[in-house]
């Protein structure tokens, strides 16, 4: 069986592109000894890995060559580009990582040498479903999940039951704290309200607030802050 060496360049040295813009480079292809290769493919894909499931998506497939004779020594080098999906972007997290791949598969007798490269991709052009008024999320209903049974609900309320009141006497009195708080602060405002005309929004793109209220009284204000949280979670089964 005859030795392949494959490498990918890409045409930007760090391997960075932004959504839509047009990834491109060279395939070089060595066999050590004369063979025929009944073609050469490049596939783009991404994929994710960490902790819980995984998904891929956008393999879309790129042919390089037909079917050709490959002689000992020679390099053999194929350009590609293909344009870069705008979603979802590379992300490395603490549970989840998305990344972008490009493989080479090389079809020679009794063997296909693979190389996989990654890249990154940041955000660029908005998305073809980002647009209007974008207030709603769709929430995508898991249609794999089993339901409980009446049994198991039942065994499982006598054992969580000790710990749900256990838990009760020691959450209410700090919700109580709580509750009185905000009472105390909601005494000197009267309809405080923030508005969010986009829930959804586009990596890159500005995320519009509004903040109004009407004081009762005049009252210093130490300062108004806005906190935006990102939470990251990972499904797994």
């Amino acid at each position: 069986m005859s030795k392949c060496d494959i490498s990918i360049e890409f045409d930007a040295e760090n391997r960075t592109y932004r959504g839509g813009d047009t990834v491109s480079g060279e395939v070089h292809v060595q066999v050590n000894k004369d063979t025929t290769s009944n073609g050469i493919q490049l596939t783009h894909y991404w994929t994710t890995h960490g902790y819980g499931n995984t998904n891929s998506g956008s393999d879309e497939i790129e042919i390089l060559a037909e079917d050709s004779q490959l002689f000992a020594g020679e390099v053999r080098t194929y350009p590609f580009s293909f344009v870069a999906d705008r979603q979802p972007l590379t992300y490395h997290g603490h549970y989840v990582n998305i990344d972008h791949y490009v493989r080479v598969e090389v079809d020679v007798p009794w063997a296909v040498p693979t190389l996989e490269e990654d890249y990154v991709l940041l955000a660029g052009e908005t998305p073809e479903e980002v647009t209007g008024k974008r207030d709603e999320i769709i929430k995508f209903e898991d249609e794999t999940a089993t339901q409980m049974g009446p049994v198991l609900k039942a065994i499982l309320f006598t054992l969580m039951a000790p710990l749900l009141v256990f838990g009760l006497l020691i959450i209410l009195p700090l919700v109580g704290i709580v509750w009185i708080r905000r009472k105390i602060v909601s005494g000197k405002l009267r309809d405080v309200v923030l508005k969010t005309p986009h829930l959804v929004v586009a990596s890159g793109e500005d995320c519009p607030l509004e903040l109004t209220f009407t004081p009762k009284k005049n009252f210093p204000i130490n300062g108004i802050e806005v906190k935006i949280r990102c939470r990251e979670s990972a499904k797994s089964g």
